[in-house]
């Protein structure tokens, strides 16, 4: 690698890392909301099969997210600040993982270690400047445990299956490999009903293309751990759709449309989602970045690994999966679902966008007149420009922003004494202030058979009563 172009990515990881830490300060003044006190209180009174156990009869079979939903005990009110610092570098973890991997198999063996650093870094750049609302899936825990930690899952599972087609051929080993295939398949996808749909359909299209496209023979031994994925996957889908909280939770929502309307009301909803990732300079700033720093790295592709014909199967499959992720919830509630559950379409669209990118210019590379001599530098120049100019207005505009993250916990701190005073005096019941925060999430309110009221008495052992709302 050359001088400049080790100064370029060095100044491209400083503005991102600035990024990241200005966001992470943020989440600093993070704290309990809506769910989360029914949570404290169920994870503190039963223990995690118990408690699994409990949410599936009741409101949902989503039993890896419930399981995760335990550790919040450990955590607790005062240290929950910690939590989005954690996610962030868990997330970007996960991600250069399973970069490493994919680029050892497609790009090169002897590939440098900053190159998977910097794809895990832009990705999750692209995650919390593009995907609606990111906070309330960095920021407030039960938002945080229903998807981060299933795409972490993945990011992983993508690497092991790279790993065991390259290392495991023996039958002992390979059955051994198609166990843990399943049996990480299986945690992944209990996570929620969304992104389990969107893994199932993406190793069936993997598995399909290969018969199909590749003529890899149906018993080839790389496509036994996409078989244990799939079934690992389609159970953990069953688990969840015949939980007998997934009936309860049914019965809330009004009867589910038809296809056709199902199909309608998502279309609709998924254009405005897709005319909103473009809606701004950062975020236009951001596509460029991850097209030119991906094509840069593809650059670096030794052997012939691309076809043309392939280039546009990633981005395309990414907007299909994407679409796809949206259905169930549809289908679901006759609604498009909250903004937080599109960190998932974003995080595949992503995906598909970069993998094209690095397949384009391991196609260039491969053709050597239509590269001319410093065709590297000027893709990691503008790369390197694109997302420090991105990171500055995301710094400037998250920093700005701050305030409401800040007030929302001075309100919580100052409530929250009120509460245990009220405690302490063994008084019957307290009445808060106006608890709106940030996420516009549900607050208690003056009924006390009101959800949010349930959790804050279950939580503080005291009746707590909230003001009424004109919305």
């Amino acid at each position: 690698m050359k001088t400049q172009e080790k100064v370029l990515l060095f100044v491209m990881f400083v503005s991102l890392g600035v990024v990241f830490l200005v966001y992470s300060y943020i989440g600093t003044y993070s704290r309990f909301m809506a769910d989360d006190f029914c949570s404290f209180y169920d994870a503190k009174r039963l223990d995690v099969l118990r408690y699994i156990w409990y949410w599936y009869i009741m409101w949902g079979g989503r039993y890896s997210a419930i399981a995760t939903d335990n550790l919040i005990q450990y955590i607790g009110p005062y240290r929950i600040g910690l939590v989005p610092v954690i996610v962030l570098v868990t997330f970007i973890m996960s991600a250069f993982i399973m970069f490493q991997h994919l680029l050892k198999k497609k790009v090169s063996e002897r590939l440098p270690v900053v190159f998977p650093m910097i794809m895990a870094a832009v990705i999750t750049f692209a995650i919390v400047t593009l995907s609606p609302q990111s906070q309330q899936v960095f920021y407030w825990w039960n938002g945080m445990r229903t998807y981060v930690p299933a795409i972490n899952i993945f990011n992983l599972h993508v690497a092991y299956l790279y790993w065991a087609s390259s290392r495991l051929f023996v039958r002992r080993e390979v059955i051994l490999g198609c166990l843990v295939s399943f049996f990480i398949a299986v945690l992944s996808g209990g996570y929620n009903e969304t992104f389990t749909v969107v893994q199932i359909l993406l190793f069936a299209g993997i598995t399909g293309y290969a018969w199909v496209f590749l003529k890899t023979p149906i018993k080839d031994r790389t496509l036994l751990f996409n078989y244990s994925a799939l079934l690992g996957l389609s159970l953990a889908f069953l688990i969840m759709l015949t939980a007998p909280g997934t009936v309860n939770r049914q019965q809330l929502f009004s009867q589910s449309p038809n296809l056709v309307a199902t199909f309608k009301i998502t279309t609709v909803g998924y254009l405005q989602y897709i005319g909103g990732l473009f809606n701004s300079l950062e975020k236009i700033l951001v596509w460029l970045g991850l097209f030119f720093i991906s094509a840069w790295i593809g650059l670096q592709t030794k052997e012939k690994a691309f076809e043309g014909s392939q280039l546009p199967i990633p981005i395309i499959g990414g907007f299909l999966l994407a679409f796809a992720s949206l259905l169930p919830a549809v289908y679901t509630t006759s609604e498009m679902p909250a903004v937080r559950t599109f960190v998932i379409p974003t995080f595949l669209i992503l995906l598909g966008w970069m993998s094209t990118s690095l397949m384009l210019g391991g196609w260039l590379a491969n053709k050597p007149n239509a590269v001319f001599p410093s065709m590297r530098e000027v893709l990691l120049g503008v790369a390197t420009l694109a997302f420090v100019l991105s990171a500055a207005i995301n710094t400037t505009l998250f920093y700005a922003d701050r305030g409401r993250y800040i007030q929302f916990a001075e309100l919580w701190d100052s409530t929250n004494t009120m509460i245990l005073q009220a405690k302490s005096n063994h008084e019957r019941y307290v009445q808060i202030p106006a608890m709106d925060n940030w996420a516009g999430l549900e607050r208690p309110t003056p009924s006390k058979k009101y959800w949010p009221n349930i959790c804050y008495t279950l939580y503080y052992d005291i009746q707590v009563y909230g003001p009424s709302y004109s919305e």
